[in-house]
């Protein structure tokens, strides 16, 4: 691969702020607010504190294995190979649903957004959404090129605004610290854990790096912490400034408040915000394809020869057409969407399982672990946390068995192929 088409630092830290900071961060404020208070901040401080062992987990294992093969490949290597795949599948058919909920609900803005869309079917404007991301992928709109700049723009514009807003308009009054009780932190917690879920998807793309032993921990702990900054300041903002009742004032409100007088502010926050959202999606559709790129490699799925082709040394086609049609075969069969969401968040859960078991006895050519035993338990506590809370959801919200038997549909077809040499099948199927 040519130097061009290699990832610097930089970009690699742009991918990943776009991977973590999607609409989030904006559309969070109002629940935080209600479930925690004013002192709603420290939910996020909580959480990175809670996630920092897994991340630290997840880039040590990068940088021992930074060639093609992300999460599947430590389970692989340190496991077994089948917990590798349920490592590899578990994930990417999570995050291929989450891209195509992002995109829908993309699309779903921008119905609102232009009048002559309106009479057109949602799922319409999904296929276009979802084809009109594939061909620029394909067509070279590269993952470390402009396009993230633009996307990390977005992202930056409004939450500088809530910043420049509260430093002239807030009131550090407005923080009270009486609303800080353990049942208000843990209820705040929840949402603010699986708002920063995202950190592992460059795993994905590792290879793509110009040097990955030296740029994946820095990419990823920069990244992480200037996500967790970031979401952290725009929450104690709009707390400072916001009086009476919290639970009733979203991010556009509450600086409409305070800037009457800027009537296109509305509609440049609603831009920025699904932008934000398209831009998370986009990065998702480019780096998730591998993961099935790196199953396909493995002989787990038929179409090894179309699933394995990558243009222009960067985009997995075929894994990724395939990627584009089950995010909307997801969107499209899914019946209660917010179960979707919840049984996707478990599936990567499930990865981050096997994971830490990968960590927990990962070995250096010298024999020294290649993560800290003292970081490993920690991040198997945090995962531990993570996944009660996950079921918790899952048996508030219901299961998605639409989601369920797209699932159990990857685990019969792998186990039927990997099988198919035993049954004489498998040269016509590659």
């Amino acid at each position: 691969m040519s130097k061009g088409h290699k990832i610097g630092l930089f970009s690699a830290i742009l991918i990943n702020l776009n991977l973590m900071i999607s609409s989030g961060v904006f559309i969070n404020i109002a629940p935080l607010l209600h479930l925690s208070g004013s002192t709603s901040f420290l939910s996020y401080l909580g959480a990175a504190a809670c996630l920092i062992p897994i991340v630290l987990c997840v880039a040590y294992l990068a940088q021992e294995l930074p060639g093609v093969g992300g999460l599947y490949g430590y389970s692989k290597t340190y496991l077994t190979p089948w917990l590798g795949f349920v490592s590899g599948w578990s994930y990417y058919m999570g995050k291929a649903i989450s891209a195509g909920l992002m995109l829908h609900l993309f699309a779903g803005a921008l119905q609102r957004s232009v009048p002559f869309l309106s009479g057109v079917p949602h799922l319409v404007l999904d296929v276009v959404v979802i084809s009109s991301v594939i061909l620029l992928l394909v067509g070279g709109l590269q993952l470390q090129g402009p396009i993230q700049y633009l996307f990390i723009v977005a992202k930056l514009l409004p939450i500088t605004l809530v910043l420049l807003v509260a430093v002239f308009y807030g009131e550090v009054s407005a923080i009270d610290i009486s609303d800080l009780t353990p049942q208000s932190f843990v209820s705040g917690l929840s949402t603010s854990l699986f708002a920063l879920i995202g950190f592992e998807a460059s795993t994905a793309i590792v290879h793509l790096y110009e040097n990955p032993k030296k740029q994946i921990i820095p990419a990823t702990l920069v990244s992480f912490v200037g996500v967790i900054i970031a979401v952290t300041v725009v929450q104690f903002c709009v707390a400072t400034l916001i009086t009476g009742d919290i639970a009733a004032f979203p991010l556009k409100q509450v600086l409409v408040a305070h800037l009457p007088g800027i009537t296109w502010l509305p509609r440049a926050l609603y831009m920025c915000v699904y932008t934000s959202i398209i831009g998370g999606a986009y990065v998702l559709m480019a780096s998730n394809p591998w993961n099935l790129h790196t199953l396909a490699s493995n002989d787990y799925f038929p179409g090894k020869s179309y699933l394995t082709y990558v243009f222009d040394e960067m985009v997995p086609t075929y894994s990724l057409i395939v990627t584009g049609i089950l995010s909307f075969i997801g969107v499209v069969i899914a019946q209660n969407q917010i179960a979707l969401q919840n049984m996707v968040v478990f599936c990567v859960i499930i990865t981050f399982m096997v994971t830490m078991a990968a960590a927990f006895v990962a070995r250096k050519k010298n024999g020294e672990p290649v993560v800290s035993p003292l970081i490993v338990i920690a991040a198997f506590a945090a995962t531990g946390i993570l996944l009660y809370l996950a079921l918790q959801r899952i048996y508030l919200s219901g299961v998605s068995f639409e989601f369920l038997v797209l699932y159990g549909v990857g685990y019969l077809v792998a186990l039927l192929y990997s099988n198919s040499e035993f049954l004489g099948l498998k040269k016509y199927l590659q």
